[in-house]
């Protein structure tokens, strides 16, 4: 017997398909949105994947992205 859409869904969330770290869940808008990540390497590439929950479940992004970390001068101390 095929496994159901739940247990399919459990499986591709599992433990073993999550990324070393997370933000916080947060609500989106249409269009753009914006997240402040801390504790970035400058000069790093990092990559990213989107997950979605509402009430009809949980779902991927498609694709994954990525974005290289900059250097935020207002966090500069001077010297």
């Amino acid at each position: 017997m095929a496994p159901s859409v739940e247990e399919r869904v459990r499986n591709c969330l599992g433990k073993g398909r999550v990324w070393d770290a997370s933000t916080d869940a947060r609500a989106l808008a249409m269009g753009g949105n914006r997240f402040r990540l801390r504790n970035l390497k400058p000069d790093t590439k990092y990559y990213y994947r989107m997950l979605v929950e509402n009430q009809e479940g949980k779902c991927w992004a498609a694709q994954s992205g990525s974005f290289k970390a900059q250097v935020d001068s207002r966090n500069l101390s001077k010297i």
